[in-house]
């Protein structure tokens, strides 16, 4: 937080969720966070970035069938989108 003023979050993976632990907010107050907010991997930049980790077979093992319930208007809702959203990750050199 310190050097890049960035809110810090620890979470965990919990089924098909990502719930934060604990976090620390960064000099910015633009997000909100509050620990046990849970949110689908599919749906949520961690989640995003566990399933860029993953083959195309593993996400459909992890996701199960589409379509995925959006959060948002942004939100994948079939792998083919997702695999649109991960690339866009993988493009910008996102870990």
């Amino acid at each position: 937080r310190e050097r890049f003023n960035e809110t810090v979050c620890l979470l965990v993976f919990i089924g098909l969720d990502c719930v934060i632990v604990d976090y620390i907010q960064g000099r910015e107050t633009l997000s909100l966070y509050e620990t046990r907010l849970q949110s689908p991997l599919h749906a949520s930049a961690a989640g995003m970035l566990l399933l860029r980790e993953r083959s195309d077979k593993e996400r459909r093992e992890l996701l199960g069938p589409e379509p995925f319930v959006p959060t948002t208007p942004h939100t994948a809702t079939t792998y083919e989108g997702l695999a649109k959203q991960v690339a866009v990750l993988e493009e910008h050199g996102y870990a």
